[in-house]
């Protein structure tokens, strides 16, 4: 199995475990003697929930995600073309698609053995809406590869998910335009802005937070490392000790060997002086 397929299998693993299969799986490449392909195999990063399920969107429901990266090329075209009718229709359907996608995937987590919290299912909504407006963010989630939702590089290396969405300027109200619609649409762009502003400050917070979820991952798979050093050291141990039992079992057996040869020495010597003292 290529680097790939190898790849792509450990990243429809569950969090927990993902090392282990990591580690089996550079195992096997490293006996085949692909030496390079184990290493970039080790290299690999465990996902968080939030990145695994994104990643488990990709591989359980491809329809849904090609409906969603559709959406997503819409919204930039509205964006860049300045379109606010076709924006504002694009906009409720982004709710409504991020909605269900982060609904899928906590079903599907399910059916995988692993439930999750609000935190990850959070995270993974921005993640989503991150998706719909950064061709970037969208090639990677596409991959079915990420490794965290600040991060989407399979390999570590990638953007920040939290950017904020970009918003197209509002547009000045035109010569005899009705002016309760003129307000109306300098309402819908500052509220427009509050949204925004709100969501960067939640994307800011949720981005420390990864950073508290990644180091408390780090520290967990340090002490997983550490649990698979001591359970070796902990056989290592079974088999010294089971070692010493049958080293002292042959002392003892040759002790009582040993004994046993005093005792028939001895008893040969003393014939041996009686017969000399009858000879006598």
């Amino acid at each position: 199995m290529d680097f790939e397929q190898l790849a792509d299998s450990l990243y429809g693993l569950p969090p927990p475990e993902f090392t282990a299969a990591r580690e089996a799986a550079a195992a096997r490449s490293r006996a085949a003697g692909e030496a390079a392909v184990a290493e970039r195999v080790h290299r690999l990063r465990r996902p968080t929930l939030a990145a695994w399920l994104a990643n488990l969107l990709v591989r359980e429901y491809p329809q849904e995600v090609g409906a969603l990266l559709e959406l997503a090329s819409g919204l930039r075209r509205a964006q860049s073309q300045l379109d606010g009718a076709q924006l504002r229709e694009l906009t409720a359907r982004r709710r409504a698609v991020v909605s269900a996608l982060t609904r899928q995937a906590a079903q599907a987590a399910t059916r995988a053995g692993l439930a999750v919290g609000e935190g990850p299912l959070s995270d993974l909504e921005e993640t989503l809406h991150a998706v719909l407006t950064d061709q970037a963010v969208a090639d990677a989630f596409a991959t079915g590869r990420l490794t965290s939702t600040r991060d989407p590089g399979s390999a570590g290396v990638g953007r920040s998910l939290s950017t904020p969405v970009p918003r197209a300027p509002a547009r000045a109200p035109r010569t005899g335009a009705d002016p309760r619609r003129a307000q109306a649409e300098q309402l819908s762009a500052r509220t427009t802005e509050q949204a925004e502003a709100a969501e960067a400050a939640a994307g800011q917070a949720r981005e420390q937070l990864e950073r508290a979820t990644q180091a408390r991952q780090q520290v967990r798979e340090q002490v997983e490392q550490l649990a698979e050093r001591l359970d070796q050291l902990r056989a290592d141990e079974r088999r010294a000790a089971a070692a010493e039992r049958e080293a002292r079992t042959r002392v003892d057996a040759t002790d009582r060997e040993a004994r046993q040869a005093r005792g028939r020495a001895r008893a040969a010597a003393d014939r041996l002086r009686h017969l000399d003292q009858r000879a006598a």
